[in-house]
């Protein structure tokens, strides 16, 4: 795993790299443009100056009169040279012999190998800048015509002070520059430190997860696109928090299930494993024998009811249903086929009525959704069952033994039976399988009741929408 820092670091040192650059290229754009500024200043000082001379040249040739001649020019050039004030240095050539040159370099060789054109009072004169024992110098040089010859007259100005402040700015770019790129980068690091803060709690808020812990949250205070991720952080969360509580919570269902079911089969097996071994090493008249072998038989189909109320149970709770409608006497039909013959016999007088309101639902589900209800209230010593439907309310009543208020909330867990409420046959499977079905269904079972006043359980049914032929949940 990267070091939860490297993405800050990368995001400085990319920001830096580009800012560095950004600087290095305005500096070097300012420094080159301050440079041909410089230099097109100075050529055009040292052009003028050049101009000047040859004016001041041209009139003391005038002065002398008609019998001017090169060793006058040479001699005019060079009181006029000497007596400049400008620090610059003069060169007279006549093609490639220099008659007169005090600065140590070959103008003409320097401006045909490298000189470039400039234009000053529509004239044009020859400049180029060159470099000598660590000395600059910008020379400009123009061709004249004197007694029908063609002289050079260049001029070389000592320009190195004018270039050094040009060096100054370039090192004055590079130490402000640095100084930016250091305060840029503190403030870099400090801005994205803070903006970068909510992914260090992302981060370990990950990791609390990974490590079992699914209660951490993530303060979302921003609406960028961190906070965006810090909201859909928290949504996954709450959605991994909400799958873990239901699977922990089907888990422990399970686990209870499964101790409660270890605990109802013991009794049974235990009788007909001491019955069997009975009637196998013992003596035992042909009555004793025939107890024995009823009880056996009566054990065992008590285990084979317990196998079905818990089949039934898991089979119901791993479906999915369709609700389709459903015609009450349909229903009606199938419930007084079931329950009257039980009923007669048992001394339970039965009451269906379910109104003539189609609804939606399952009808296999909704039979063994009554039956049970039918025998949760016989094992209860009912002598009445009703069953009524009006407004989609389907009720089941009787006037049982009832349930204390206080352990209504629990008879319809899976195996619980309470003492005062219900006698002890049975496995306390029935009410749960009950209100699963009513899950199903799209409701909930509920159940009002007081001791010795009977149970009424009653679900809601969605009634049938003409626009809707089914529908699943």
């Amino acid at each position: 795993m990267k070091h939860p820092h490297s993405l800050r670091l990368r995001l400085t040192a990319g920001t830096l790299i580009v800012l560095v650059l950004a600087l290095l290229i305005c500096c070097t754009l300012m420094v080159n443009a301050s440079r041909k500024v410089m230099e097109a200043s100075v050529i055009s000082l040292t052009a003028r100056e050049e101009s000047t001379l040859m004016d001041r040249v041209s009139d003391q040739l005038k002065k002398m009169g008609p019998v001017t001649n090169a060793n006058a020019l040479q001699y005019v050039f060079h009181v006029l040279s000497s007596q400049t004030k400008s620090g610059s240095e003069f060169v007279l050539q006549l093609e490639n012999t220099e008659i007169y040159n005090n600065s140590g370099i070959s103008p003409r060789a320097l401006l045909q190998a490298s000189g470039k054109p400039i234009l000053l009072d529509n004239e044009e004169f020859m400049s180029g800048m060159c470099t000598l024992d660590g000395k600059n110098y910008c020379v400009v040089g123009h061709e004249y015509l004197f007694f029908e010859d063609t002289y050079t007259i260049s001029v070389v100005k000592d320009v190195t002070e004018q270039m050094n402040q040009v060096n100054q700015l370039r090192l004055y770019c590079i130490l402000i520059g640095a100084a930016v790129t250091l305060a840029s980068g503190l403030f870099i690091a400090f801005f994205l430190t803070k903006n970068l803060y909510p992914l260090r709690v992302l981060q370990r808020s990950a990791e609390a997860i990974a490590a079992g812990d699914y209660s951490g949250r993530i303060c979302v205070l921003r609406k960028d696109e961190v906070g965006a991720v810090a909201e859909s952080f928290n949504t996954m969360a709450e959605a991994v928090q909400h799958h873990i509580d239901t699977v922990e919570k089907t888990s422990q269902e399970r686990n209870m299930l499964l101790h409660a079911l270890s605990h109802e089969m013991r009794t049974p097996v235990t009788a007909i494993s001491g019955y069997a071994y009975a009637l196998t090493h013992m003596r035992m008249n042909p009555e004793q024998q025939e107890e024995a072998l009823d009880f056996v038989e009566s054990e065992s189909r008590r285990l084979e009811r317990l196998y079905t109320k818990l089949t039934e149970l898991i089979t119901v709770t791993d479906q999915k249903v369709l609700l389709s409608p459903i015609k009450p006497e349909e229903l009606q039909t199938q419930i007084l086929a079931i329950l009257s013959p039980m009923a007669e016999k048992q001394g339970i007088q039965l009451d269906v009525n379910l109104g003539n309101r189609t609804f939606l639902g399952d009808i296999d589900l909704l039979i063994m959704l009554i039956t049970n209800l039918y025998d949760n209230a016989r094992k209860a010593g009912a002598k009445t069952f009703t069953i009524m439907m009006a407004e989609g309310i389907l009720s089941a009543k009787d006037d049982g033994c009832g349930i204390p208020k206080e352990i209504q909330d629990k008879i319809m867990q899976p195996f619980y039976q309470g003492d005062a409420s219900r006698n002890q046959e049975g496995f306390g499977l029935g009410l749960s399988l009950c209100r699963r079905i009513a899950f199903l269904l799209g409701s909930d079972l509920t159940v009002e009741s007081a001791p010795g006043e009977g149970c009424t359980f009653t679900t809601l049914l969605q009634l049938h929408d003409d626009s809707k032929t089914a529908q699943e949940v």
